[in-house]
């Protein structure tokens, strides 16, 4: 027996033990030099593959337990290029493909063990794949388009069960802002950072809707004006809007109650004096719809499925209204709470309206209305809202807040009377989800 070092790749070697009788008289092959750009393409330096043609057909059959020998390997099928295909190669190694030929065969009829893969299983040769350029900020600010899916196929749909709808809106933008003279809690125009948080909680169930709405909503700015304080709060409002509806007749109308809670976090302080404005839970207000009827629209638009209206509005002819100031530093009368208390209990009548519609996939208007009267003062709240979106991540928002309370003790204004106004326009981070 004879061993030759057959090399199988540039980085990989085996040896091969070849029966005498199959090397006639050629001599020893000698120790090939390889570099890292030379390639064996001669198969019997490579890794054993079985093509499913080794033995001739009915082999097996006629002999089931004995292996080929040697003068049987002429018969068996070959499954790399034969002599006759090979015309170009000189008798010298016509006669070396052929003895390793017949080393092959011989190796796979008698060494099945020595098989390393398969011709099924090797993988068909196609086209590479271009390596996908990985830059989160390279569509940072990229404008979103809308998308034509008019030609896809529809994933099915399935059918399930859900009652809790949750989604919330986050916001943190640099603003410009104006504040009226006469703002009730205080603060002056400025240049700031805003910072809204918003969470809405749906539940529907049957004839039971549970509607769930929390905000948080502040600025921080500069004002050069206050030599005590290098910032200040500029907008501060904590509020929650609940809802609890039974269907009352179509699909629109249901029988409602409602309250309404709202303060604020920080304390605020009239410019260049240590005179407190506000501060947490100073004021409280509470607003409660005792019985009333809700009126709700959810539509959406055919022809642009970016383009969706919800509206809704609950009436409560009989309602409580309740303020307080728990502070001793805050002066309760700036919130038309009578002087020596502390808290004021209203009995009246209110309308709570609210409305989302967006435009298109890039532009949405959202307005909420509010009215309040115990028949011997009124007060009015009107937040309207336009978003231009640029991405997931970055809009532009122009926000007016217009407010009107004739029974606050706070001065009339010379221009605008009891109106109050809080404009903003800003830019800057925003997601939804």
């Amino acid at each position: 027996m004879h061993s030759y070092n057959v090399y199988q790749s540039p980085l990989e070697q085996r040896r091969l033990i070849v029966p005498e009788e199959m090397l006639l008289d050629i001599p020893p092959l000698e120790e090939p030099f390889l570099n890292d750009n030379d390639y064996i393409v001669n198969p019997i330096f490579m890794p054993v593959i079985f093509s499913g043609k080794v033995l001739p057909e009915g082999y097996l059959k006629n002999n089931p337990y004995q292996l080929p020998k040697l003068s049987d390997v002429d018969k068996i099928i070959p499954n790399h290029m034969t002599l006759d295909t090979i015309s170009f190669l000189s008798e010298e190694e016509k006669r070396e493909q052929e003895l390793n030929r017949k080393a092959y065969l011989y190796l796979t009829s008698t060494n099945p063990s020595i098989i390393k893969y398969k011709m099924i299983d090797l993988p068909v040769k196609t086209e590479p794949i271009a390596q996908l350029e990985v830059n989160p900020f390279k569509n940072l600010f990229k404008v979103d388009s809308n998308s034509d899916f008019s030609l896809s196929e529809s994933p099915e749909k399935l059918q399930f069960r859900k009652y809790w709808f949750v989604n919330g809106n986050h916001l943190l933008q640099f603003s410009q802002n104006y504040i009226s003279d006469n703002w009730s809690s205080g603060g002056v125009g400025n240049l700031n950072i805003l910072s809204n948080q918003n969470v809405t909680v749906n539940y529907i169930k049957d004839k039971i809707q549970f509607n769930t709405y929390l905000e948080w909503n502040a600025s921080l700015y500069t004002n050069p004006n206050d030599t005590l304080r290098k910032t200040k709060i500029g907008t501060d409002l904590i509020r929650s809007y609940s809802n609890f509806g039974f269907r009352a007749f179509g699909k629109q109308w249901f029988y409602s109650t409602n309250l309404e809670l709202k303060t604020q976090l920080f304390d605020n302080y009239k410019e260049n004096t240590q005179t407190k404005i506000s501060s947490f839970m100073s004021p409280f207000f509470l607003n409660m719809g005792i019985l009333g009827m809700r009126y709700e629209l959810d539509k959406k638009f055919k022809k642009d499925k970016y383009k969706t209206l919800k509206f809704s509005v609950d009436f409560s002819p009989l309602s409580i209204k309740y303020t307080s100031v728990k502070d001793p530093d805050v002066d309760p009368t700036r919130y038309g709470i009578p002087a020596g208390e502390n808290s004021l209990l209203d009995f009246g009548s209110t309308v709570n309206a609210s409305i989302m519609f967006n435009i298109n996939r890039s532009t949405s208007f959202k307005s909420r209305f509010k009215y309040f009267t115990n028949f011997d003062k009124i007060e009015v709240e009107s937040e309207n809202e336009i978003n231009f979106s640029i991405n997931r991540y970055f809009s532009t928002r122009i926000y007016l807040y217009l407010r009107y309370d004739d029974g606050e003790k706070v001065p009339r204004d010379e221009k605008l009377g009891y109106l109050q106004i809080n404009e903003l326009l800003s830019f800057g981070f925003n997601y939804k989800w």
